[in-house]
């Protein structure tokens, strides 16, 4: 770069010029013997300090120079920046503001589609658990109950189907979304080459999403209303159980209670029989007989003949009557004669010593002999 030195400084680097070739112009003498002249050495050696002077003012110079041309070329290529790359930077910032926006909104867009799965698969868990418990309570009931569990488990199937490919469908846009947002990136970049271009275009790509993001919305529709068919299935599978279980009940507590009557009944009936067994043994050979019990009531039989003799004067009617209260099938009309339920009752009560006192339960008999 040339530079026209001022009229109000002096031009040192022409002055050192100057003073460089007169001192170049004595050396070339200074071995000649004209030359050793102490007094033109010492004037050779001023003039050469002269000349060193010169050289380092001329560089300050240059120095000093040098720095205020950079100063100033500095100041004004910052506001030759600033001026025009402002405007850059204004467009810049609105678009990345609208940009941002944009994006916040697929965001929301795409949370609230995250909350609308994980509410479905919460609903699904509560599903899967309400059937797990029924399948348990129901692991002992009837093969239609079974069917209708299974059914419901087939619709639980085609439900987590339904979900899985809603998931890959959400997936799908995920990735789809990813690589429009890097494509938005992509083109912030290169906004100085079409910024209002590129912003028209991601407009209509994020418009797309939004129409997408509302036909996921529409297909999850149906599916909640799947679920919400399978709980009411499930609920009147429940009832059916709960009505289930209800007959069980009732049926274990009226089973209970003839187990329980029957054994009463038979504790009953033991120990009178093994009463009625120790009377007969009294009653042998003994002409005041001891009451026998009635195999009905568990207590004494009443009007019970107290002797021998009246034994032998009871009518037909008080026999069977007594032959009935000890369990005997001869008190039947058809079973045996008059006489034969006579001679029935008097082995029963031991009154005769024709036979052996009459044991009415052969086992009981037996373990009392040994």
């Amino acid at each position: 770069m040339n530079r026209t030195p001022s009229p109000d400084v002096p031009d040192y680097g022409a002055m050192a010029n100057h003073a460089q070739e007169f001192a170049s112009g004595f050396r070339r003498f200074q071995n000649l013997p004209a030359f050793n002249d102490p007094h033109i050495t010492t004037k050779l050696n001023r003039l050469n300090d002269l000349t060193n002077n010169v050289n380092n003012i001329q560089q300050s110079i240059q120095r000093d120079i040098t720095q205020s041309l950079i100063e100033s070329l500095t100041r004004t290529i910052q506001r030759t920046v600033t001026q025009s790359v402002q405007p850059l930077r204004d467009d810049i910032k609105s678009t990345k503001e609208d940009l941002t926006k944009q994006i916040d909104a697929v965001r929301d867009d795409v949370k609230t589609v995250k909350e609308g799965l994980k509410s479905v698969k919460e609903e699904l868990k509560s599903v899967k658990e309400g059937l797990k418990s029924v399948e348990e309570d129901l692991k002992s009931t009837k093969e239609d109950l079974t069917k209708q569990i299974n059914a419901v488990g087939d619709d639980v199937k085609s439900v987590k189907e339904g979900l899985k490919s809603v998931e890959e469908d959400l997936k799908s846009t995920k990735e789809d979304l990813t690589k429009q947002i890097n494509a938005v990136r992509d083109d912030v970049k290169s906004v100085e080459e079409g910024l209002k271009s590129t912003k028209e275009d991601l407009t209509k790509q994020i418009n797309a999403v939004g129409d997408d993001l509302k036909s996921v919305k529409q297909e999850l529709k149906p599916v909640k209303d799947g679920v919400k068919s399978i709980k009411q299935s499930l609920k009147s599978v429940e009832d059916d159980v709960k009505s289930v279980k209800q007959d069980l009940k009732s049926a274990k507590d009226s089973l209970a209670e003839q187990i329980d009557a029957l054994e009463k009944n038979f504790n009953v009936d033991a120990t009178t029989r093994e009463i009625n067994s120790i009377a007969r043994v009294r009653n042998d050979g003994e002409e005041r007989l001891t009451p026998l019990h009635s195999v009905l009531t568990g207590g004494p039989i009443k009007n019970f003949p107290k002797t021998r003799t009246a034994v032998q004067k009871l009518k037909e009617p008080a026999i069977a009557r007594i032959l009935e209260q000890l369990g005997d099938p001869y008190h039947k009309p058809d079973c045996g004669t008059p006489n034969e339920k006579r001679e029935r009752l008097c082995m029963l009560v031991g009154v005769t010593e024709k036979y052996k006192p009459f044991v009415a339960n052969p086992e009981q008999g037996e373990a009392a002999d040994e």
